[in-house]
């Protein structure tokens, strides 16, 4: 991988194999130790058309479900004391 669209690629077909293949609550880590290391990334490494295609679904579900909330709180005047430290580290 050498460009950001390439690294956005790879992640976003990761994420959707992993949508698309875990069990419902199931987290990343004990699923890639349930399905194998190998499979994953001949899924999403190996297999260019493969990666494409997950990529491909997983942005044109994100033209329906996405929220992003940074954007939200960027819209809004954001309270002072939301960023105030709760200690002062010396």
């Amino acid at each position: 991988m050498t460009t950001e669209d390439e690294v956005e690629e790879y992640c976003c077909a990761f994420i959707q194999l992993y949508r698309e293949e875990a069990r419902y609550l199931d987290r990343t880590a004990p699923w890639i130790e349930r399905v194998g290391l190998a499979y994953v990334k001949q899924r999403v490494v190996e297999d260019e058309p493969g990666r494409k295609a997950l990529y491909a679904r997983f942005i044109e579900s994100q033209k329906y479900a996405q929220i992003d909330p940074w954007a939200e709180r960027a819209a809004h005047e954001v309270q002072r004391c939301e960023f105030t430290p709760l200690k002062q580290v010396v």
